[in-house]
C-alpha cells in the first residue's frame, strides 16, 4: 500500500485519544505524521487511508503515538524515550514496516534524538535488539558529524563511488575519534588510520573486561 508524509501542524496543544478514548491532553511539538492510503481505479489518491501514525514531543520530554486510520481504532500511547518509541513500532514479529520506518525518518528531521533510531531499519529488521543497541550507542557521540558522513555516503555511492569509501573511512576515522575522546584519550595523538582503530577498539575491548571483571 502506497505511504505519504503528511507535514505535521507544529507546536501548541494537542489531543490523543488513547484506547478509543479522549483522555491525553498534552503540549509541545508534533514531529510527524504518515499514512498509507489507497490507490482508486484512475491511479489517483483515494480518499480511504488505512493506516496513519502521529508522533508528538511533549514539553515535558515524553513521545507520543498517536493512531488513527480506517483499519484501526483511534488510540495513543505515551513513552518515556526514542528507544521506547522504536520498541512500540516494532510489530509482534520484530519487523519494522515501511510505514513506521518514514514516521522515524521524518521525526528525526525535527528531533536530534529520534535520529539514531531513524537508522535501525537497513537490512536487520529481524534482529531487534542488535539494531536498537547500535542505536543507543551512537548516541555517545555526535550524530550530526555521522550523519553529515552517512549523508555524502548516499549522495555519492551511485554517481562517485571513490567519494563514497573515501567518505566511508572519514565516517571510520570520525567514529573511532569520538570513542577514544569519549574514555579521555587523546585522538590527535594517533593520526595513522589502522593505529586509530586499533586504540579505539582496544579502548572498547579494555572496558569490556573491565565490566566481566567487575
Amino acid at each position: 500500500m502506497p505511504t505519504r508524509v503528511i507535514n505535521p501542524d507544529g507546536g501548541g496543544h494537542f489531543v490523543v485519544n488513547r484506547y478509543g478514548a479522549l483522555n491525553i491532553e498534552l503540549t509541545g511539538v508534533h514531529l510527524a505524521c504518515v499514512e498509507e492510503f489507497t490507490i482508486d481505479s484512475d491511479g489517483e489518491w483515494g480518499e480511504r487511508v488505512d493506516n496513519r501514525i502521529s508522533l508528538y514531543r511533549t514539553s515535558s520530554g515524553k513521545y507520543v503515538l498517536a493512531y488513527s486510520g480506517d483499519s484501526r481504532n483511534d488510540w495513543g500511547t505515551v513513552h518515556d524515550s526514542p528507544e521506547d518509541v522504536t520498541n512500540a513500532l516494532f510489530d509482534r514479529n520484530d519487523f519494522l514496516g515501511e510505514l513506521e520506518k518514514l514516521l522515524l525518518r521524518e521525526a528525526a528531521l525535527r528531533d536530534a534524538q529520534i535520529a539514531p533510531f531513524s537508522r535501525v531499519d537497513l537490512r536487520s529488521d529481524d534482529i531487534r535488539e542488535l539494531a536498537l543497541s547500535v542505536a543507543s550507542a551512537s548516541q555517545n557521540v555526535d550524530v550530526s558529524t555521522l550523519y553529515e558522513h552517512l549523508r555524502r555516503i548516499e549522495q555519492n555511492l551511485e554517481t562517485d563511488p571513490g567519494q563514497a569509501i573515501g567518505s566511508a573511512k572519514e565516517l571510520l576515522e570520525t567514529v573511532a575519534s569520538q570513542i577514544l575522546d569519549h574514555f579521555g584519550q587523546n585522538a590527535q595523538q594517533t593520526p595513522d588510520m589502522p593505529k586509530l582503530m586499533s586504540s579505539a577498539f582496544s579502548e572498547l575491548l579494555s572496558k569490556v573486561v573491565d565490566q566481566v571483571r567487575a
